[in-house]
């Protein structure tokens, strides 16, 4: 691993992510949705034991297999012009809910 990477990222989102975003890492991601998040999501992880959702969407997430990795989806990911993608090489993806902003 370079020593200038990180071991893990922590992302922030909005209710409505206007973006393109990919987030690759040898470490734990683990990222703050806030209620009602809207946009299409994919998790990828080595073992199904390495994605945690505390998220208020886990219900909604669909999982599958992509060759050897676990793929967890939220929303129409295959329409989506630019879903949100996380996944960890190594370690756990985690989704948590943000508090709601008073």
């Amino acid at each position: 691993m370079p020593s200038d990477r990180l071991p893990g990222s922590v992302l922030n989102f909005h209710e409505q992510f206007r973006g393109s975003l990919e987030a690759l890492s040898e470490g734990k991601v683990r990222a703050f949705l806030p209620p009602g998040f809207q946009t299409p999501l994919r998790i990828y992880v080595n073992r199904p034991k390495d994605f945690i959702c505390h998220a208020d969407i886990c219900s909604k997430m669909k999982q599958d297999r992509e060759n050897s990795l676990y793929r967890y989806t939220y929303g129409d990911v295959t329409d989506a012009t630019a879903p949100i993608t996380l996944r960890s090489e190594n370690a756990q993806v985690t989704l948590d809910t943000t508090a709601a902003e008073n």
